[in-house]
Parts: structure tokens; sequence; C-alpha cells
């Protein structure tokens, strides 16, 4: 009939975790500032099992941030940093002596989004982060970010980018710092 299907490229990274920084608490900004943190998450992502389950294949690791998955070496890191203390479920614990949680809320942006965040509950999990998630309407994801009182969001994380693959726009996001991104505007 005439017809050509095309698979575009169109999303460098189709989904993102973002941790927001600025979150008023001062825990969770020594815990989450802390780059070990960040790494220790990174590694404890399973990305082929995301890439085989949500993409059905059709996406590629990452090329801006490392894609290894070792969650032995994830686990080494939040050692190092000081979260080598166990609730009695098994979780970490935060500098105060808590549990600490990273919960997730996200909104039904797309397909792919609620179930990405599933995965990364299932593998923070796995390393001792006790992780939530809870999917919420989009007109309120937007408030509680505007508000500064989101802390960790999924969805997608299109930038433009450089023909060499870095990302032109490091401006201060409201997913990831909003009191920063209002100092910013």
């Amino acid at each position: 009939a005439g017809f050509r299907v095309q698979l575009l490229d169109n999303h460098v990274d189709p989904t993102a975790l973002w941790l927001n920084f600025t979150y008023d608490d001062p825990v969770w900004r020594e815990v989450t500032g802390d780059i070990r943190f960040r790494q220790a998450l990174n590694l404890a992502i399973n990305r082929q099992e995301m890439i085989d389950s949500l993409y059905f294949g059709l996406a590629e690791m990452p090329k801006l941030v490392p894609a290894e998955f070792d969650p032995e070496q994830a686990s080494a890191l939040l050692d190092e940093m000081g979260m080598d203390q166990r609730d009695e479920e098994g979780f970490r614990l935060g500098p105060d002596g808590n549990t600490f949680v990273l919960p997730i809320e996200t909104a039904s942006y797309a397909p792919d989004v609620p179930l990405a965040a599933e995965l990364l509950v299932e593998h923070f999990n796995d390393i001792g982060i006790k992780t939530t998630f809870k999917l919420i309407d989009s007109s309120l994801a937007g408030q509680r970010i505007d508000a500064n009182e989101a802390q960790a969001s999924v969805i997608w994380s299109v930038q433009p980018m450089w023909p060499n693959g870095t990302w032109t726009d490091y401006l201060p996001s409201g997913r990831w710092g909003q009191l920063w991104d209002a100092w910013y505007k």
C-alpha cells in the first residue's frame, strides 16, 4: 500500500532517574550529594534487563555514563561512604541512623516510564537501598517538582546533543535541583 515503516532514533536516553539535590532534608542532601552514592546506583542498574524487557532489545547501552552492572561494587561503594549498617529488614541506614529511603514518584508520561521505575526499585532494593515507587497524576508530579517536594523521579532525559554525544544544556533543572533552578532563573 506504499507504507514505509522506519524506526527513529528519537530518544538518546528514554528514561532517567532524577535525584533532587535541593530537597529540604539534610540527610537526603548528604547522601545524594556523595558521588559514591550516585555511582552505586548507576552500578546497580541492570540495563540489559531493561533493554530486553522494556524496549524489546531495541535500545542501546548509554554512552554518557558507565553502563556496567556490578551490584557487588555498588555495595562496596555504599559501605565505603558509611552506609554499611542495616536495619532489621536488611536496608541500609543513613548517617542519622534511620533507614535511608529513596522514594521515586512519577506519572505515566509514557508506557515505559512506570515500568522502568519498578525495575529501579528492584535493582536498588537488591543493594540495600530501600526504594519505593508511587505513580501519581502528571499535574501533581509537576506541582510537587515545582514546590521542591519530589525527592526522586523517572522521566525522559531528552537533551539537545552535540554530534559527539555530549549534552549542550548544563543549566539547573527542576527535576534535580529545583532551588538552584529558581535561583538561576
